[in-house]
């Protein structure tokens, strides 16, 4: 938590997002580089088509004229990338076996080390490709025949990178040399050449794609082979040729703690949930009927909004371009960005929306989750429902999903803050669905004391899951033959707007 609390000092209060992020990673072994163009090469050339090129046009290629500069994506970014601790041990086992310090670093390749080679959890594992960001890597390979891409190197040993480590050595040489303090003083070197940071610059033959933090393998030095992360690159262009030259830091095969081992045992059962909330959390997103590809703008009375009708069509239907909310307090067509509920025309004035089943596998609700419209309600206050069948208010989710098979309710993106919760439930609300013309009314409370047994209507604000307009209960469902994922019509008595 220090580093959180430092960040309440008054002299940060001006402090920018780079500063605090900068301040949260120090120490943590994550490097972070703001690059000027950064090219996301991963999964940029995934595709579900096979490419057949025709020979003429292999010739066009070749030999063609062009008039067009090709590019790849590239804009500027902030890219943070865990590096941990650089490379201590060179490869010397060429020089003698009995040396003890073996090789820390791998291959990028063989699978004995490096980035390349990391098992990603499924919860990571999943999403877009090509806006997925993972490690790009090369071979140089010094030394091969016929090898002309890559044109020398150059090793360095002397150089110290700027760490905590690196800092504690000059300074306890500082200290004993001027007798400010007392230290230690061992005659061995190991403790500075520990720090050192060993670094291999390689020039080859123009090519503009390779950036910072991508790795490369060293092959076919001696000692110094191995896996490499690029920091430095530059470009040399002249008249008739273009040369490249790139720095890398050794690393070597090292990964985050697991967190069944050592001190993370403790800990097991944390981030357990953790890890399965998150992967519930993909789950969802995975089976949700909206997305973007939905989407569309329509002109309306308040100009352009945005809605989604989760890729459904239903005969007849006639979405009309007008933006409001209903007397009870829904929003429609884009009001107060509202895309998932439309209003729509069909045999009559509607609204329309995606369904869910409240508390179904696509709309878990957590049993703490508060019925936030009946909470809102006054004349269901505390003193009455002490002797009631269901718990005080708060009402939660776990007094109410036992009478989702057996009751009529439901929960949509209502304005309480427009409309009062004690107007909204005091409405009877009209079901349909339009594919088998099947209606349901679904009454108000209308008997008080409220309890399970008289449960209907509205009970809250929802469902909050992306892609859903409406979450009804299993009976209400069933009663309308509705699954997951369909259109459903709903209405107040006259669907009465209110602007």
């Amino acid at each position: 938590m220090d580093k959180l609390i430092s960040l309440e000092d008054p002299k940060n209060d001006n402090i920018d997002l780079y500063s605090v992020i900068g301040m949260l990673i120090s120490g943590t072994g994550f490097d972070m580089r703001a690059l000027p163009a950064y090219v996301n090469f991963y999964g940029t050339n995934f595709t579900n088509k096979s490419k057949v090129t025709s020979s003429k046009q292999v010739a066009k290629n070749i030999f063609g004229t062009f008039l067009e500069v090709d590019y790849q994506e590239s804009s500027p970014k902030i890219v943070l990338q865990y590096t941990g601790p650089t490379s201590k041990h060179l490869e010397l086992s060429d020089i003698s076996e009995k040396y003890k310090f073996k090789n820390d670093s791998g291959n990028l390749f063989n699978g004995q080390g490096g980035p390349l080679s990391i098992t990603i959890p499924e919860v990571f594992n999943t999403g877009d490709l090509s806006k997925s960001n993972k490690v790009v890597a090369f071979e140089v390979s010094i030394g091969d025949q016929n090898q002309g891409i890559f044109k020398g190197v150059k090793l360095d040993q002397t150089s110290i990178r700027n760490t905590t480590e690196s800092f504690a050595v000059m300074e306890a040489m500082g200290r004993s040399e001027s007798g400010v303090a007392t230290t230690n003083v061992d005659i061995g070197l190991f403790d500075i050449y520990r720090q050192a940071s060993y670094t291999c610059e390689v020039s080859c033959m123009g090519n503009v794609m390779i950036q910072p933090t991508m790795f490369f393998y060293l092959k076919n030095v001696p000692m110094f082979r191995g896996s490499y992360w690029i920091t430095e690159v530059s470009h040399n262009i002249q008249g008739n040729k273009i040369s490249t030259s790139f720095k890398g830091t050794r690393i070597p095969y090292a990964s985050l703690p697991d967190p069944k081992d050592s001190f993370f045992s403790s800990y097991r059962v944390y981030f357990d949930k953790i890890t399965n909330s998150a992967v519930a959390k993909v789950k969802q997103a995975d089976s949700l009927i909206g997305s973007n590809k939905n989407e569309k703008s329509i002109q309306t009375d308040i100009g352009s909004v945005t809605v989604d009708n989760g890729g459904k069509s239903v005969n007849g239907e006639t979405l009309l371009y007008k933006t409001g909310i209903s007397s009870f307090g829904i929003p429609y067509n884009g009001f107060e960005d509202e895309k998932y509920i439309q209003r729509v025309t069909n045999n009559g004035i509607w609204l329309r929306a995606i369904a869910v089943e409240m508390g179904g596998t696509k709309n878990p609700l957590d049993d703490k989750i508060e019925m936030s419209l009946l909470n809102g309600v006054s004349i269901y206050g505390n003193n009455q429902l002490n002797t009631l069948k269901i718990t005080p208010l708060p009402l939660t989710w776990s007094s109410v999903k036992t009478a989702s098979s057996s009751k009529l309710f439901y929960s949509t993106k209502f304005l309480s803050n427009k409309i009062t919760p004690n107007r909204i439930i005091s409405t009877t609300t009209v079901f349909k669905n339009p594919e088998n013309g099947k209606e349901v009314p679904v009454p108000p409370i209308n008997t008080s004391p409220m309890t399970i047994d008289n449960l209907t209507g509205p009970i809250s604000v929802g469902p909050s899951v992306a892609g859903y307009g409406i979450a009804l209960s299993k009976k209400l469902m069933i009663a309308l033959g509705l699954k997951d994922g369909d259109v459903v019509y709903f209405r107040d008595d006259d669907l009465p707007l209110y602007k």
